[in-house]
C-alpha cells in the first residue's frame, strides 16, 4: 500500500483511543467555529450490481471493515442498507464503530480524526435518521464503554455485535483491524479483533479499494494520503470473492477511494 498499513494501523487505533477520551470526558455541543471548510467527500461509489447486493443480503448479517476517512465506505453502506429495506429486513439493526452520542451531529465526538468521523459518514447519518424515526431500521452503536484496553475493546465489539445480530437482521461498519477474523493486515499486533467473537452467523467483509486512491488521514500530518488496495491482485469495482488472505470471509472491490475530512475542528 502506498500509505504504509503500519502507519495506518497505529493511527487507527490512536483514534480509537481519541474517541474513547471524547467519551470519558464532558463533551459540550459544537458552535459554528468548530466547524471546519470541510472537505466535500466526491463518493464514487454506485450500488453494485444486483447479483452481488443480493450475494451479501443472502449473508443476512454483515459486518463490513473499512478504511477510515473515504467517502466511498458510508456511501456503499447506504447502498446496502436500502437494499435490504426493499427486502423486507425487519428488525434491521445499523451499527456504527462510535459512541451513542454520535447521533447528535453537533457533539464533540464527530472532532475525531480517524475518519470515522467524517463529512461523509455525516451525511449517512442524516440519511439514516429519519429512517430510524419511520420504523425502517434502528441505529446502534459499538462504543458503549470506555477502555483502552485493545483486548477488551474489540472483545466487547464483537460480543455486543452478536448480541445485536441475535435480535434481527445486522450491517455493521467498523475499521479492518477490528472486523477481521484474525490479525492478517497488520501481523504486527497481537490483540484477537472484534471479528473473531462475533460467531459464524457474521459475515465479515472487507472494504478494499479497487484501484489507488485518496483517504484523509493523520500519518505524519493530517490530511488527503494516497491508499491502495490491500488485495496483492487487482479486481474490477464491484467485485465479491473470498477474504480469508486478509483475515475476512469476504472482500469486496468499492471504486478508487476518495477522502472526507473530519465534520470539526480537533
Amino acid at each position: 500500500m502506498k500509505v504504509v498499513v503500519a502507519d495506518m494501523a497505529r493511527y487507527a487505533l490512536c483514534g480509537l483511543l481519541f474517541v474513547i477520551v471524547l467519551m470519558a470526558g464532558s463533551m459540550a455541543s459544537a458552535t459554528a467555529a468548530d466547524r471546519p471548510q470541510a472537505m466535500t467527500p466526491t463518493a464514487k461509489t454506485t450500488c453494485p450490481k444486483k447479483q452481488t447486493v443480493d450475494r451479501l443480503l443472502d449473508l443476512e448479517n454483515l459486518y463490513f471493515g473499512e478504511t477510515h476517512g473515504n467517502a466511498e465506505s458510508p456511501a456503499f453502506l447506504s447502498c446496502i442498507v436500502h437494499a435490504a429495506i426493499a427486502r423486507g429486513w425487519k428488525p434491521l439493526y445499523v451499527s456504527f464503530e462510535l459512541p451513542p452520542q454520535a447521533r447528535n451531529l453537533d457533539d464533540r465526538i464527530w472532532s475525531g480524526q480517524d475518519g470515522r468521523t467524517s463529512v461523509a459518514f455525516a451525511q449517512l447519518m442524516r440519511e439514516l435518521i429519519p429512517l430510524e424515526a419511520t420504523g425502517d431500521l434502528m441505529l446502534d452503536f459499538q462504543l458503549t464503554d470506555v477502555s483502552n484496553d485493545n483486548e477488551v475493546v474489540n472483545r466487547r465489539i464483537g460480543e455486543h455485535l452478536k448480541a445485536v445480530a441475535s435480535k434481527g437482521h445486522m450491517i455493521a461498519i467498523g475499521g479492518s483491524l477490528h472486523a477481521q477474523r484474525r490479525q492478517a493486515i497488520a501481523p504486527m499486533f497481537t490483540f484477537t479483533p472484534a471479528g473473531a467473537y462475533t460467531g459464524k452467523s457474521i459475515a465479515s467483509v472487507l472494504l478494499d479499494t479497487s484501484a489507488p486512491g485518496q483517504t484523509w488521514a493523520c500519518v505524519q500530518e493530517c490530511g488527503p494520503h494516497a491508499t491502495d488496495r490491500y488485495s496483492k491482485d487487482a479486481a474490477p469495482e464491484g467485485t465479491l470473492k473470498d477474504g480469508d488472505e486478509y483475515g475476512f470471509d469476504y472482500v469486496l472491490f468499492l471504486p478508487a477511494f476518495s477522502p472526507s475530512s473530519p465534520l470539526m475542528k480537533k
